[in-house]
């Protein structure tokens, strides 16, 4: 199914003042992405790996997402106009927003590109179904995966 996604990006040291004009306003289903906070909480979560992309875009300004159904574009850009009036009342310049239609995808197929082999201690080596073994899992033992959507 396609749906529309509202993104705004804006300068982290204002985003709590922002997602609080949102929720004041009556629009609170949202996601903030920040990946300063990625970066800096990456060694208290659990987590085997970070994509190199998410590490090399650590700068990148912080933004706040809406999604909607296909048909309600015009629900966006209320949202949209609201945010950008209130910010244009406080001064803020460096607030943008877009509006996108996003197209249907494979979803059922497309997080395998996330999922990669990996070693395991010294004698195990984890890998996908749908992948042949590389050389760095020689001489271990392999353990044979396919998660599909059973880990999240």
């Amino acid at each position: 199914m396609d749906y529309i996604e509202l993104e705004f990006k804006l300068p982290r040291e204002k985003v709590d003042l922002v997602s609080t004009f949102l929720v004041a306003g009556g629009y609170d289903t949202f996601e903030i992405c920040d990946l300063s906070d990625l970066v800096e909480n990456a060694g208290a979560m659990f987590c085997d790996y970070i994509e190199d992309e998410l590490l090399e875009n650590k700068a990148a300004p912080p933004t706040i997402k809406f999604y909607f159904d296909a048909t309600e574009e015009a629900k966006a850009k209320e949202i949209r106009d609201y945010l950008l009036g209130v910010c244009g009342q406080l001064g803020y310049d460096d607030v943008s927003a877009e509006i996108t239609l996003v197209e249907n995808s494979d979803w059922d197929t497309r997080w395998k590109q996330y999922f990669y082999p990996f070693p395991v201690g010294e004698k195990l080596f984890i890998l996908p179904s749908w992948e042949e073994a590389p050389e760095e899992a020689a001489g271990r033992e392999i353990i044979r995966i396919d998660p599909a959507a059973a880990f999240g």
